[in-house]
């Protein structure tokens, strides 16, 4: 039902986004019309926005991966939610890299097909702090996986610190 609301709400306001993927759009574009975000006084109800984007969301019109153009998109509306003062955090999935559960069901070890989704994840998380560093937006990624190399460990109080320091906090 809210897709379909969403739907109508992207017709009636001509709001054109290529990345448009079942539910990834619905917090940006809600966002974005200020329809749920802001009250009436065009005051901020949420200070602090969790954001769910799926990993094809990243893919645009390609066939997997991540689309260049796309995530400039969305990174630029993400722009505008940290601009405006809400502390963002965003969760991201794996599913333009990697289908754990398609391989898991094909007979893959299941722990191993889920190790590998959540390295995907890892992908989609640094590509969209690279993204996000072109256009000035400061962001740490952190996973639950051990590659301190490369990302953060988990750290809740870490995450919230970041948070209220108006960084972008990505869980991979």
């Amino acid at each position: 039902r809210l897709i379909s609301h969403l739907r109508l709400q992207l017709h009636n306001n001509k709001k054109s986004c290529s990345y448009l993927k079942k539910d990834c759009y619905a917090i940006l574009f809600f966002y974005l019309k200020q329809s749920r975000i802001t009250d009436s006084m065009n005051n901020l109800k949420y200070k602090r926005v969790l954001l769910k984007l799926s990993g094809e969301a990243l893919m645009g019109s390609d066939a997997f991966g991540v689309n260049p153009e796309t995530i400039s998109e969305i990174v630029s509306e993400i722009k505008l939610m940290v601009d405006s003062g809400v502390e963002l955090a965003i969760v991201i999935g794996g599913g333009n890299i990697f289908r754990g559960v398609a391989l898991g069901s094909k007979g893959m070890d299941r722990a191993t097909a889920d190790y590998m989704g959540m390295l995907a994840t890892v992908m989609n998380a640094i590509a969209l702090q690279d993204a996000m560093k072109h256009i000035g937006i400061i962001s740490r990624v952190q996973s639950a996986i051990k590659i301190e190399q490369i990302v953060e460990p988990y750290i809740r109080g870490k995450a919230i610190r970041y948070i209220e320091d108006n960084k972008v906090v990505i869980f991979a």
